[in-house]
C-alpha cells in the first residue's frame, strides 16, 4: 500500500491531529464541508493531511459519520493544485477499471462525479475554481480536460443526498490541457484508503445509534442491551470495524497495488455493510423509519462500498490471487 507522499511529507504531531479532528468535527457536523476544504487548502496543511494516515482517517471518518457530500475525495486523490482546477471522475458503481481510455485521437469517458453540484454552486472559492474534469486512464496518467463533448446526467439512484452524476462521451485528445504524473495504481490506492475510512465512519455512526437505541428500549422489562444476542451482534461489528481500521491505516510497500486495494476494500466494505445490517436488526421496525435516519447510513454505505468494485468483488479477487499464487497476503492472515 505504497504512496510516495507518505514518505516525503512530514506527519502531524499527536496534538496537531487532535486539533485537526476537532476542526473537522465542528465543520462537518454543521454541514460546512466546503469551508473545511478551504481551511485545509488555504492553511497550507494539505500536504500533511493527505500524507498522514491518521489525519486522513480522522477526516474521512468524520466525513462519513455526518454523511457529508463534498469534493473532499478529489483532494485526497488528486491533491492541490490539480483538485482546485478539476473534478475527479470515478469509475461507476461496481466497476474497477479506469473511467477513461484513449481510442486513437479521442479520450473516451464513462464514469461518475460525486457531489456534482459542489462545483456549480460556487459555495466556496475552492469549489468555484473547478472548471473541468480529471480523467484517470490505465496507462496514460490523469488527463485534465474541459467539459465540452461530455454529457453530465444526474443519477440520484440509491443515495440522492450524494448527488451522483454520470459523465459520458468523448473529447479530442488535443483538448487535454495537461497530464498529471499520477498512475492509476497510486490513484486507486489513495481512493481506496479514503473511501475505507469514510465507510468506517458510517459504521461507527450506525453502531452508535444502535447502542443508544438498545440501551433505551425495553423488552420483557429489560433493556434490549441486556440480551446477549444483541450484545454479541454489536460486539462483532465493532471488532470488524477496528480490524478494518488497522488495515486501512497501515502502509506496506511490498504489496502490489491490486492486492492493497482489494484488502482495504474487502475489510472496510464488509465491516460497514455488517454494521448497518446489524444496526437495522437490533433497532427493529424503528430502524426502517425515515424519522430514525438509519436508512441514510445504509444508502451511503452501499453506494460507497460499490466504488472501485464492492467488497464481495474484492474478496473474489483476493481468493483468485491466493489460488493462482499459493500465497496469502500477510495482512489478510492477521485479520
Amino acid at each position: 500500500m505504497r504512496d510516495d507522499a507518505l514518505m516525503s511529507e512530514q506527519l502531524m504531531s499527536e496534538q496537531e491531529r487532535g486539533l485537526f479532528a476537532e476542526l473537522a468535527t465542528e465543520l462537518l457536523s454543521n454541514a460546512q464541508a466546503e469551508t473545511l476544504i478551504e481551511e485545509i487548502v488555504d492553511s497550507g496543511m494539505g500536504g500533511q493531511v493527505w500524507s498522514d494516515p491518521l489525519a486522513l482517517a480522522a477526516l474521512f471518518e468524520t466525513h462519513g459519520r455526518y454523511l457529508a457530500a463534498s469534493p473532499l475525495l478529489d483532494y485526497a486523490a488528486l491533491r492541490p493544485p490539480a483538485a482546485l482546477a478539476a473534478r475527479l471522475v470515478l469509475p461507476g458503481p461496481g466497476r474497477m477499471a479506469a473511467p477513461a481510455r484513449l481510442d486513437g485521437d479521442l479520450v473516451v469517458v464513462d464514469g461518475i462525479v460525486l457531489a456534482a453540484s459542489a462545483a456549480d454552486a460556487g459555495a466556496s472559492a475552492s469549489a468555484s475554481k473547478s472548471s473541468g474534469y480529471a480523467l484517470a486512464t490505465r496507462h496514460d496518467g490523469v488527463l485534465l480536460v474541459g467539459g465540452a463533448g461530455l454529457v453530465r446526467t444526474p443519477s440520484p439512484g440509491f443515495d440522492p443526498d450524494l448527488e451522483v452524476c454520470t459523465l459520458r462521451g468523448s473529447v479530442e485528445r488535443s483538448a487535454v490541457t495537461s497530464v498529471l504524473d499520477v498512475d492509476w495504481d497510486d490513484l486507486r490506492t489513495r481512493l481506496a484508503r479514503a473511501l475505507a475510512f469514510e465507510l468506517l465512519g458510517i459504521a461507527a455512526e450506525a453502531t452508535r445509534r444502535a447502542v443508544q437505541h438498545v440501551g433505551e428500549r425495553q423488552q420483557f422489562g429489560r433493556p434490549l442491551a441486556a440480551f446477549q444476542v444483541v450484545r454479541h451482534r454489536l460486539a462483532e461489528v465493532e471488532i470488524a470495524r477496528m480490524g478494518a481500521w488497522e488495515l486501512a491505516s497501515a502502509t506496506d510497500d511490498t504489496l502490489p497495488a491490486d492486492t492493497a486495494v482489494n484488502l482495504i476494500k474487502a475489510a472496510a466494505g464488509r465491516a460497514a455493510l455488517a454494521a448497518v445490517a446489524q444496526a437495522q436488526q437490533v433497532c427493529g421496525g424503528m430502524g426502517f423509519t425515515a424519522e430514525f435516519g438509519l436508512h441514510r447510513l445504509v444508502r451511503r454505505a452501499y453506494l460507497l462500498d460499490s466504488l472501485l468494485g464492492g467488497c464481495e468483488a474484492a474478496e473474489v479477487e483476493l481468493g483468485a490471487q491466493a489460488l493462482s499464487t499459493g500465497l496469502v497476503p500477510q495482512p489478510l492472515v492477521a485479520l
